[in-house]
């Protein structure tokens, strides 16, 4: 008795590539036939009895109808379900002209557990003559593609397993030297690798494809950086643009707002999918193109020009985060932005170091006060980044529109982290917590939701105080979360004094450093 044939969906299993015509058919083949139920759908089966034919059934035997052919589904009853055939008419299988067959169209051939030389799919694709399609071949443009997938196995390793072998010793343990340094200790054992037999394969998957999802794959190549006309030590990578910027949900009519918005990559991907954007930073250099890798070339304007985006890109302007010239109400739909680390470019707003007399700022100069002329640029102070963040969210809460969405990336210490270092605002609800890993330290894609009015919220964003705003615990309902008048855990965040961690290679003081 020939083996079952088991079916996946409108995906049929088949043990044997298929090699015979129509004019010689035999039991074993495998048939192209279209449904019994639905003539629309395209289905492959394997002959199991010709006409006239006695098939065996195991429980029972029925002879094959004159006219027809048996074919084998992953019933063992043969019935005619959806999936699962028995005694199909000829004129289904023989010289039947499907709806498609003058249709331009491709075929797809691939592998699992091996790969096709070009060579080899032809030779495939002719095998497939069968089908007698009529039109023509179109490789960019097909209105029909045929898939065929082939699996031959995936890689595996074998781990010995015997006497001398400790399996547990493998795990890698970290220990610290007299200077508190980590060191990983490994210990290595031989492995098998088993590769598939590339001659054999174990499976065969083929059918017509119905629909394709719409996707921007396309817009990795066109944002590259390297295909940027300006660009600077801080632009953010295409793929994790756009991924912000999903995240954001842009779309055509929103208005987005970058704070930090450096060479301007946030502006470029929300606006590629129609929504407004504009952005501000204290550092004027970096929007002007006076700063970075490619300077004089005209900074974001000479990229927002380069991608025709300038129906979308409203504009930029110098601003301090914390003293922003917006008006107070919630008309933003997204705030998109990777906030300063201090790594490459580190974290300003205004402000004087504690101490220093302002002497400086009450100079006249051709009898105007200093602060009062045009070109005074008033001093700057490093601002610590659990700061940018808390003030961040509270920015959040005050521009966002209800539904609105903040959306930044936020560097975290790995071996510190915790879920409770996520600070969080009574308006603001948190969607997303993403994560890069890049070793030692990584960046989290934070995604938070305005879900209370400003107007009607039980507290006014602008009486928070940033003690108590960083105290908030993680909760599963952050709507229904209160402000506590004492701090409710005296643990540092993971991103608290990201800078100076980073530039120490997150090495853990020693006990003598502590004292």
């Amino acid at each position: 008795m020939l083996p079952t044939i088991n079916t996946q969906g409108d995906w049929v299993v088949v043990n044997k590539l298929f090699g015979n015509r129509f004019k010689s058919l035999k039991t074993g083949d495998i048939v192209i036939s279209t449904s019994p139920l639905d003539p629309g759908r395209l289905v492959i089966k394997r002959i199991a009895g010709m006409e006239q034919d006695i098939v065996d059934l195991g429980l029972v035997k029925k002879k094959v109808p004159k006219g027809h052919l048996w074919l084998l589904g992953d019933n063992p009853s043969g019935s005619t379900d959806s999936r699962n055939y028995g005694a199909v008419p000829m004129a289904m299988i023989v010289g039947k002209e499907l709806k498609y067959s003058s249709s331009k169209h491709k075929f797809l051939i691939d592998g699992i557990g091996r790969s096709f030389s070009l060579e080899e799919q032809i030779e495939l694709i002719e095998q497939l003559e069968f089908f007698g399609l009529k039109g023509p071949i179109s490789l960019n443009e097909p209105k029909e593609v045929f898939a065929m997938y082939l699996d031959y196995g995936p890689l595996f390793v074998e781990v010995p397993i015997d006497d001398s072998t400790n399996i547990e010793a493998n795990v890698i343990s970290v220990n610290k030297n007299e200077k508190g340094k980590k060191k990983n200790k490994f210990t290595m054992i031989s492995t098998k690798t088993s590769r598939p037999d590339i001659e054999k394969f174990r499976k065969m998957y083929f059918g017509r494809k119905i629909l394709s999802a719409k996707t921007s794959r396309s817009l990795l190549n066109k944002y590259n950086l390297k295909k940027r006309t300006y660009l600077g030590n801080t632009s953010m990578e295409a793929e994790m643009s756009l991924v912000a910027a999903n995240m954001a949900l842009a779309e055509p009519g929103k208005l987005i707002y970058d704070p930090f918005v450096g060479t301007g990559s946030f502006l470029l991907v929300c606006s590629e999918f129609g929504a407004y954007t504009f952005g501000s930073d204290i550092d004027g250099r970096q929007i002007r193109g006076t700063a970075g890798f490619r300077t004089g070339l005209g900074g974001i304007e000479a990229n927002v020009s380069s991608y025709k985006l300038s129906n979308y890109v409203l504009g930029n302007f110098i601003s301090d985060v914390t003293h922003l010239p917006l008006r107070n109400s919630e008309f933003l739909d997204a705030i998109v932005t990777d906030p300063p680390y201090g790594v490459r470019a580190g974290a300003k707003k205004l402000g004087r170091k504690k101490g220093n007399a302002p002497t400086k700022s009450l100079q006249l100069i051709d009898g105007v006060p200093n602060h009062s002329r045009e070109d005074y640029y008033p001093p700057t102070i490093n601002y610590e980044m659990s700061d940018v963040i808390v003030d961040l969210l509270d920015l959040a809460a005050k521009y966002l529109v209800v539904g609105g969405r903040l959306v930044f990336w936020l560097p975290t210490v790995t071996e510190e982290y915790q879920d409770t270092d996520i600070p969080h605002h009574p308006q603001l609800k948190l969607i997303a917590n993403s994560e890069q890993s890049f070793g030692s330290w990584t960046r989290r894609l934070i995604t938070m939701e305005k879900i209370v009015p400003r107007t009607s919220a039980a507290i006014d964003s602008d009486n928070i105080h940033r003690e108590n705003l960083e105290s908030i615990k993680l909760g599963s309902e952050i709507g229904n979360l209160s402000i506590s008048n004492s701090k409710a855990s005296s643990q540092e965040p993971a991103h608290k004094n990201f800078r100076e961690k980073y530039f120490s290679k997150f090495e853990t003081p020693s006990p003598k450093e502590n004292e």
